[in-house]
Formats: C-alpha cells, structure tokens, sequence
C-alpha cells in the first residue's frame, strides 16, 4: 500500500501541474500556443526536447522489452538517438525557414513551397501518426494508475487524459514547457538515482546479473541486420518529421541555445537507454516470470523502493508520461487547426485559431484514448507510428527542404505512397518491416513524379532556399 506522505506527493505534483495550466492560460496568439513565442532558453529548449521523446515508449516500452529479449530489447531507444541526431543537418534549414516566415507546424512549412493540398496531406499524416503516439502514453499512464491504484486499465487510461489534457489546453507550449522542466527533473533524479541504484542492489550486483542470465541476453548479437536496418530507417526517416520535435527548434530563442540543448538532449537519449537496460536486466533476475513485461517498473518501484520514496518515484514516472503526452497534443492538435483546419477555411482569424486549437486538443485526446482502449500494447503502439511517419514524410519533407527540383505533384504522391504502404504493412502484420519497403516507396513516388511534371517557379524556388 501507498503510504500517507507518498500520496501527498503525489497529490503535490498533481497540485503544481494544474496550477501551470491554470497560470499560463491567456496564450496571446497561436505562435505563443504553438511555439511559445520563439523564446525559451537553453534549460526549458533541453528539457523539453529531452520530456518530450522520453515517454512511456522509452520508459515503460523499452524496460520491458529488455526484460524479454535482454539488452537487444534497448535497440529501438538506441536508434531513436542515431535519428535524432538528423538534426544537425536539418537544423539550419528548418530553422532559418522557422525565423523567416514564423512557422509553427511541419505541414505548414511544407505547404509554404508545395501548396495548400500538400499541406493537408501532411497535416493528415502528422494527426495519425502522433495520435497513435499520445495513445501510446496514454496506455502507460493507465498502467500506473492500476498498479499503484487497483483502479481497471480503461479506468486509468482515462484519468491520465483528463489531468494531461487539463494543463495542456490551457496553457499552451509555455504550460508544456514549464511542466516539462520540473517533470524532466523529477524523472531523471526518480529513475537514475533511485529506482535504477535499488533494482540494481536488489538483483545482486552486475556480476549476479551476468552470471544468472543467459549470455545471449547481454549482447546484442540476437539482433538481424534487418532488424537494425528496420529500426534505423524508421528512426533516420521517422524522427525529426514529428511536428513536435520540428516545433521545439522554434521555440529556442536562438540557434545557439538550440544546437546547445540538441547535443546535450541527444547525448541524454544513449544514457537513458543505458538506464533502461541495467532495470530491464535487474527485473529479469528478481522476477523471472512476470505475465506483462510492461508492468515491470512499476513492479520495481512497488516492491523494491521503500515508503518514503515512493511517491517521488511515483511521480517520476507520471512525468515522464505526461511530458510527452503534453507535447504530442500540442504538436497534434496545431496540425489539426491549421493544416486542415485552416486551410479549409482559410479567413480564420487568428482568436478562433486559437479557440479551434483547444477544441481540437480535446479531440484528439478522446480519439487517443479510444486507441489506447483497443490497443493497449505501448511499444507496438509507438513503433507503428513511427513507421507511418517515417515512410509518409520522410522523404518528402527532405526533397522540399533540400531538392529544387521535387514538385508539388511529386511530394504529395510520396506522402500518399509511403504511408499507405507503411500502415497496410502494419496493419496485416507483414514479415516485410514498414519502414524499410515504405522509405523507398516515397522515395520512388516522389522522385519519379517530380521528374515527369513540370518544375516549380524559379521565383519561388529562389525565395524558399534564402536568394
């Protein structure tokens, strides 16, 4: 049972959250809802960007998943830092482009050059893939509830939407930011100097670990070269093309402040991968037969941290769900309103774009706890729709930003192309991985029929690459 002081921290986290929405709320405009208005410093642009992709996925997802297969289990969190190292080349680009012409959405800066039409189709990629990720998150927030509360799945799923959801609508990117920076803090300190030292003396010791599990279980030797070059792709391709992480190099209120907090945020993803195995590892020894990998820490932190620090922990792993949730909401619900949205009706003014952006926030909040609901398998969930995001914009965002010669008929035939490809193949559980058949599918759709129709304006092609 949870004790008394552990649920008034709990309690206590919970207090501050709302308090942040209920403080930020007045957003003056969509650019301050959307990207917080370009102005954040080198702490709020690192722990945001670090909150943001370390979700239950990464957390939840990846423990469990090195507790089935050992250390192979942390590829995935491994690729995801290799991807996002992408960003060093897209930063320039997508950066001056952000400050010239104040963007807040992928699709929008895509529309910029390609049009209304490609815009929506973007818009429409971007509200799928990162609906199935607020699911994802959704799911490990409900699983935490129900170990912690006795409370059904469903029942927590729901819970963890509405109190997400509250501080999200409300306050915009600034509300999410400011909770990202204290969630951050108490995830990292929660998780690594905590859970991650008692798993550890709980289990023995490294040298116990090593010698009670089997030697295939750490290395990475059970891994296929086509499972590497699966993950990579969906990740290279998958990554940076997440309208979230596009509006978070806006929001840095300049581009030494953002390549500063992405190199020390990239750096964070390969040690939080290593935390995560050394857990994964540790349950595997202590509780050799759990029936869902998924619930292992939470099981840890139920038996092995004591009272007195269990609501800390607890609250840890709320933050590392919830600072993602938030994010992902955001980030949905501007693609929503303003690529598809707005583009339909395109004299909005600027205070019903905002009214829109929260209305749709709630929107997809209930269409991804309807997900969560039906399919709640958190790493499955996480890497589907990277998969769609990776084969339905990779390319095509990459030949806006960097090929002159890609056209409007070309980018929008390698959106439809690769993600339709992508979500059939994972939707009929194909042997044949998404990513890997969907990336050179846009790639060929993209290439072959930006080549066959006419090329843009020289004009317009001047403008957007900075003549």
């Amino acid at each position: 049972m949870i004790s008394t002081a552990d649920l008034a921290v709990i309690a206590a986290y919970m207090v501050v959250v709302f308090l942040i929405g209920v403080i930020y709320r007045k957003s003056s405009s969509t650019y301050e809802y959307m990207v917080a208005g370009g102005r954040m410093g080198f702490l709020s642009s690192y722990s945001t960007f670090a909150a943001t992709a370390i979700g239950a996925g990464f957390a939840m997802g990846i423990i469990g998943n090195v507790y089935r297969l050992g250390i192979s289990g942390a590829w995935t969190l491994l690729a995801f830092g290799f991807g996002f190292a992408m960003i060093y080349l897209l930063m320039p680009r997508v950066r001056r482009l952000g400050e010239k012409y104040r963007f807040t959405t992928l699709p929008e800066m895509v529309g910029k050059r390609m049009g209304r039409g490609v815009r929506v189709l973007a818009g429409i990629v971007t509200v799928v893939g990162i609906s199935g990720f607020i699911a994802d998150n959704f799911v490990g927030l409900g699983t935490i509830f129900k170990v912690y509360f006795g409370i059904d799945l469903w029942v927590g799923i729901l819970v963890a939407a509405a109190i997400t959801a509250f501080y999200t609508v409300l306050g915009g990117q600034v509300a999410v930011i400011r909770t990202d920076m204290i969630q951050w803090a108490i995830a990292a300190f929660g998780i690594a100097f905590i859970v991650l030292p008692l798993a550890l003396a709980s289990a023995g010791g490294w040298e116990k670990i090593a010698s009670t599990l089997p030697p295939d279980r750490l290395s990475l030797s059970s891994l296929s070269a086509y499972a590497i070059a699966g993950g990579l792709t969906s990740m290279v391709f998958g990554v940076q093309f997440q309208n979230h992480l596009v509006q978070r190099q806006w929001v840095a209120k300049d581009r030494k402040v953002l390549l500063r907090s992405a190199v020390l945020a990239n750096l964070t993803f390969f040690l939080w991968a290593a935390v995560c195995t050394v857990i994964g590892l540790a349950g595997a020894v202590v509780f050799p037969s759990l029936s869902s990998a998924q619930s292992l820490l939470p099981l840890v932190v139920n038996e092995v941290v004591p009272a007195g620090l269990s609501g800390f922990v607890i609250a840890a792993l709320l933050s590392i769900i919830m600072s993602s949730v938030d994010s992902f909401l955001i980030g949905v619900s501007s693609s929503l309103s303003k690529d598809i949205v707005g583009v339909a009706f395109p004299d909005m003014d600027d205070r019903r774009m905002l009214q829109v952006t929260r209305l749709s926030a709630l929107l997809l909040t209930l269409l991804a706890v309807g997900i969560a609901i039906l399919y709640p398998d958190i790493l499955g969930l996480i890497v589907a729709f990277f998969s769609t995001i990776a084969s339905g914009l990779g390319v095509p965002v990459l030949a806006t930003l960097f090929w002159r010669r890609a056209t409007p008929p070309g980018v929008a035939a390698g959106i439809m192309a690769g993600s339709i490809v992508a979500l059939y193949l994972r939707l009929t559980a194909s042997p044949f991985d998404p990513s890997l058949v969907g990336v050179p599918v846009s790639l060929a759709a993209t290439v072959l029929v930006s080549l066959a129709t006419k090329p843009q304006p020289k004009p317009l092609i001047d403008e957007y690459f900075g003549k």
